[in-house]
């Protein structure tokens, strides 16, 4: 078991690795969750947890007057080893691995406690020890809690806490930094080989041999171990591993690099990587991860950015994110095949450079290029072109890539075709715009799109191909009455159409989410429990009026169901609306500082005089107006009417322009004189 530097030979020493960066998914293999991982919390009981063995049974029992003698440390590291390492390597017994505050100068009673932070714990008597995550695996099941048969795991919280000592009065905070003694011990590994190897006087070249060779040379191949940190430990690793040692010592001595994709290579493994670095201004391929034991084979090489077999690219190893494409490339992927997003700079990629001597270029070749922005395609090129840095075909007819970088797309006039896979994993598009002259919607065209919310496809559009618009979220319009889909178009989508249509019968038969459009293209739905009118797009709409809703005429103000009372235009004819929908009933309704006669729920434009709860008023034209005093012929009769009523508590003379009329209870038996 290893115990630290000063126990080991200089020939065994293995270089650190710290892994901030180079290759972080592969960085951490030795220790992995397996499947089935299931977060939980840590727990508390001692037994649970790894003894804390930096002071023994002797030293607590003298811990406070120990702890006064140097009580003027504030910053106080503590060093642990998870399981995964801990039959493999020992902490030194000069490292701390717990700690027994003392007084700091504070009298009396003495509290303390954790107040920022959770990597450590501390007792009632100021013994501070490294939080620890216990965990049972059982048939590949992570749980946090107790199971029979199940192997225990734990794991150490890293990072620093904060205790507080308090005597009530004042206070005394101490830092402690809980360190991984795994991460500390390769790291003095690493920076000793490189003290020992590597001088300032040497090229880049040299530093990468000087790297490549000791890493073949110090370590044997292991399939168990896919990290440089766990390849320093166990005395082994797989290709993976050997990819991230030399990688950490390259970013240590300041050579550029990266981890290579090698399983395309001709006779690789299928999960074969390398590492491609630049030095003294050349590429190099360093290779280290080759079977058997130390000393092993290793391979270093120069190499041009562009990989490729027989003239087909087949990936880009460079570190350039404007990319030209040398001529003599003849096809850039094979079919189906993608190029760039095995790219080390596959996310900064901004734009690519496509020469004339380029006669096929594969449907995905630049699919998960998040930035890329651009592609250009030499004007004397017989085959492509591009338009706004989007890639066509020759004739303009199919629009065939889209980089994944763009976020708005207005598809020309005159394109016919959306091809294969045209915007396949566009993270970023958020808006697609196609005109009526596009036919025909290729495989997977707009698959993986997740910003994309809706798309619109118009009349023209025959035919929707597989897979067109599968996995994704969004809303896919389909204006056509008649369009022939394939399998799985619209897996996870929401279909919006008119009802009848194939769309309607496609989204049922695959039991996809489809709304039923209108003639207007409109449809009702609810918003927070109330009725609305919204438009394929799913906004509410706008409108105040009457619209059928399943044969009846329904009232919405601003595109939602209301429930005022109020007279309402509809097709030249005013209807009463109450809760809603049309009240077919007798009423008068005040619409716009005037009063309607409304009957069987429509203004009743007609003269005549109508009893209404007991009373009767005096209609002319439709219209009731309190304002109205006369004398008012109607059906054979004379009434006298007051304030827009007949007034049938009046009886006796009334003079009427010029006249005097003899009334009883409101109507006119003679005229006097």
């Amino acid at each position: 078991m290893k115990k630290g530097l000063s126990f080991l030979a200089v020939a065994s020493f293995a270089a650190a690795i710290t892994l901030t960066g180079s290759i972080p998914a592969f960085a951490w293999d030795s220790y992995d969750a397996p499947s089935g991982y299931n977060s939980g919390t840590s727990e508390s009981t001692v037994s649970d947890e790894p003894d804390c063995i930096s002071l023994n049974e002797i030293e607590r029992e003298f811990s406070a007057d120990l702890a006064d003698t140097a009580s003027t440390q504030t910053n106080i590291s503590l060093y642990v080893l998870d399981s995964s390492y801990a039959d493999m390597l020992t902490i030194p017994e000069s490292y701390n691995q717990c700690y027994q505050l003392g007084k700091y100068g504070l009298t009396g009673t003495l509290t303390y406690e954790v107040i920022s932070g959770d990597s450590v714990k501390v007792s009632d008597s100021g013994l501070v020890e490294p939080n620890c995550e216990v965990w049972y695996w059982l048939n590949g099941f992570g749980s946090s809690f107790p199971m029979d048969g199940a192997t225990k795991t734990y794991e150490y919280i890293t990072g620093k806490s904060v205790v507080r000592i308090s005597n009530g009065e004042k206070t005394k905070d101490i830092t402690f930094n809980v360190v991984n003694y795994a991460h500390q011990y390769t790291d003095e590994v690493q920076k000793d080989f490189i003290a020992k190897n590597i001088s300032d006087s040497m090229t880049e070249y040299q530093k990468l041999e000087a790297i490549t060779n000791y890493v073949a040379d110090t370590y044997n191949y292991s399939p168990y171990y896919s990290s440089g940190m766990s390849m320093i430990i166990s005395g082994g690793g797989d290709c993976w591993a050997s990819c991230d040692l030399i990688m950490s010592l390259c970013d240590l001595v300041g050579i550029k690099n990266h981890v290579r994709i090698a399983n395309r290579d001709p006779g690789a493994g299928s999960g074969h990587r390398n590492v491609v670095a630049l030095c003294d201004g050349k590429l190099y391929i360093a290779d280290a991860g080759y079977d058997g034991d130390a000393p092993r084979i290793r391979d270093l090489h120069e190499t041009t950015a562009f990989s490729d077999y027989d003239g087909v690219l087949y990936q880009y190893d460079g570190f350039d994110d404007d990319i030209v494409i040398p001529e003599g490339i003849t096809a850039i992927g094979e079919e189906n095949q993608n190029v760039f997003y095995y790219s080390a700079n596959c996310d900064s990629i901004t734009s690519i450079s496509i020469p004339s001597s380029v006669s096929y270029i594969s449907n995905i070749a630049f699919a998960g290029t998040g930035k890329l922005k651009n592609l250009y395609v030499d004007s004397a090129n017989k085959y492509y072109k591009t338009i706004d840095g989007i890639l066509y075909t020759k004739d303009g007819r199919t629009i065939y890539t889209v980089p994944n970088g763009k976020n708005k797309v207005n598809i020309p006039r005159g394109v016919t075709t959306i091809g294969d896979y045209c915007f396949y994993y566009s993270s970023s598009i958020s808006s697609v715009s196609i005109p009526d002259t596009v036919t025909a919607i290729g495989v997977g065209a707009f698959g993986d799109c997740l910003s994309l919310s809706s798309i619109t496809i118009p009349k023209s559009v025959k035919t929707i191909a597989d897979y067109a618009f599968y996995d994704d979220s969004c809303r896919v319009i389909v204006l056509s009455k008649d369009v022939a889909f394939g399998n799985n178009v619209a897996s996870g989508c929401t279909l919006v159409g008119y009802s009848g249509s194939t769309t309607e019968k496609y989204a049922k038969e695959n039991k996809i989410s489809f709304i039923a459009l209108e003639s207007d293209g409109r449809y009702i739905s609810k918003s927070n429990g109330k009725t609305c009118i919204r438009d394929a797009y799913g906004k509410i709409v706008n409108f105040t009026g009457l619209r059928n809703v399943k044969g009846v005429l329904t009232y919405f103000k601003n595109g939602i169901k209301c429930n005022d009372k109020t007279l309402v235009k509809y097709k030249n004819k005013y209807y009463f609306v109450k809760n809603g929908t049309i009240c077919r009933t007798r009423a008068l309704v005040k619409y716009k500082n005037r009063y309607y006669y409304v009957k069987n729920g429509t203004i009743f434009r007609k003269t005549l005089i109508t009893e209404l709860n007991k009373k009767k008023y005096y209609i002319k034209n439709g219209i009731w107006s309190s304002k109205t005093t006369a004398l008012v012929k109607y059906n054979k009769k004379t009434y006298y009417i007051k304030n827009g009523a007949v007034y049938t508590k009046f009886t006796g003379l009334k003079k009427y322009k010029g006249h005097v009329y003899s009334v009883r209870k409101g109507v006119v038996v003679k005229k006097v004189r």
